[in-house]
């Protein structure tokens, strides 16, 4: 069997928090991402228009078109 996460595994531990963006998560590779981060501790946002396997691991969860959300998101951030 393929080590968890394959190659990639390495490269997603430098950030201090998670960013789903648009994905229902539906792939268990996304999913799994999703799931070590809450089971270490590292925060993690989804945002998506539709219903995600992962919203049980979030610990914010925006439901909206990516774009409208993103725009908004941006706006409020200080300049």
């Amino acid at each position: 069997p393929r080590p968890e996460g394959g190659g990639w595994a390495p490269r997603v531990g430098w950030g201090a928090a998670r960013l789903v963006l648009g994905s229902a998560l539906a792939v268990m590779r996304g999913y799994r991402f999703v799931r070590r981060a809450a089971r270490d501790g590292i925060p993690v946002a989804i945002v998506t228009a539709s219903p995600t396997r992962g919203e049980g691991e979030a610990d914010v969860r925006l439901h909206g078109r990516l774009g409208e959300t993103l725009t908004a998101l941006r706006a409020a951030l200080p300049s």
